[in-house]
């Protein structure tokens, strides 16, 4: 399953997000994440800023609750409106307990339509586990409660948190059935598919990720035959785009299309907006 929803945030972000949270002395803490939103059809939500409610200025904090100011959320709100950016309030489960609570639902049920109120659209909460793993859920305007199928971490390394998996840390081994399920739920996005970009797009589509996206704006001519994988002359002959030429090919490798082709230029809002959504592009001119 390609994720719906998904919120992603830096190392750095992380970082801050994780030492607030757990402090060391086992009780709950708080903070609020400010989200900007990337166009498209895919709700994915990159976090820009972290605001940390302060411990000192919570009303009350124990292993399993805590309340903090109403202004910290205002302040918030301030900060979000100009833009239009997603708040979404996350607090820390020091005991490990790796679910939304009933207390938790509880305080969305007041908070939310509030914050619904000032800034309209969609908001949402989150829980942060000992591990650094997160679960989020999004609340939208028209009253639906949806949950968040993923939140990544990227630095050297991408970290995954899948809503639906138990272990939410684990990474399966290389060249698994477990590796091929994990990346079926993924797009991998390639910029530009000729001499190396067609060997890093073939290798994409047979390690199995969901989805494949190829930008490109070229054609095929005879001087790339000799480095542009699963092109021939009648594709050069024609002056065949080189991600149409890799797609005809590409989508015969299963029972369903599964690469994208776009056609554009990299700066082009066409291909920006493909790549932040790494998803099949908008109808944008």
């Amino acid at each position: 399953m390609i994720p719906k929803a998904t919120v992603t945030l830096t190392v750095a972000a992380h970082i801050l997000l994780r030492d607030h949270l757990f402090p060391g002395d086992g009780k709950e803490a708080a903070a609020i994440l400010i989200c900007s939103r990337t166009p498209g059809p895919r709700l994915r939500l990159l976090v820009r800023d972290v605001l940390l409610v302060p411990h000192d200025e919570c009303n009350r904090r124990t292993e399993h609750g805590l309340t903090w100011p109403g202004q910290c959320i205002e302040a918030a709100i301030d900060a979000a409106e100009s833009e239009g950016l997603t708040l979404i309030l996350v607090h820390s489960h020091p005991s490990g307990y790796p679910e939304f609570s009933t207390t938790d639902d509880d305080s969305d049920q007041v908070i939310m339509p509030c914050i619904l109120e000032a800034l309209g659209d969609m908001h949402g909460s989150a829980v942060m586990l000992p591990d650094g793993s997160m679960i989020a859920r999004i609340y939208h305007r028209s009253g639906g409660v949806y949950p968040v199928d993923l939140v990544s971490m990227a630095d050297g390394d991408l970290h995954y948190w899948w809503r639906d998996k138990p272990d939410r840390m684990l990474r399966p081994m290389a060249f698994t059935s477990d590796m091929t399920a994990e990346l079926s739920r993924l797009t991998a996005c390639v910029i530009g598919v000729s001499g190396t970009g067609s060997i890093m797009a073939e290798q994409a589509c047979r390690l199995g990720f969901g989805r494949v996206l190829g930008i490109d704006h070229d054609h095929v001519e005879h001087k790339n035959l000799n480095r542009i994988l699963n092109t021939n002359l009648a594709d050069a002959k024609d002056k065949r785009a080189k991600v149409h030429a890799f797609s005809n090919r590409a989508n015969g490798y299963r029972q369903s299309d599964y690469f994208t082709p776009i056609e554009a230029n990299l700066f082009s809002r066409k291909a920006v907006l493909a790549a932040a959504q790494a998803v099949s592009p908008p109808d944008v001119s």
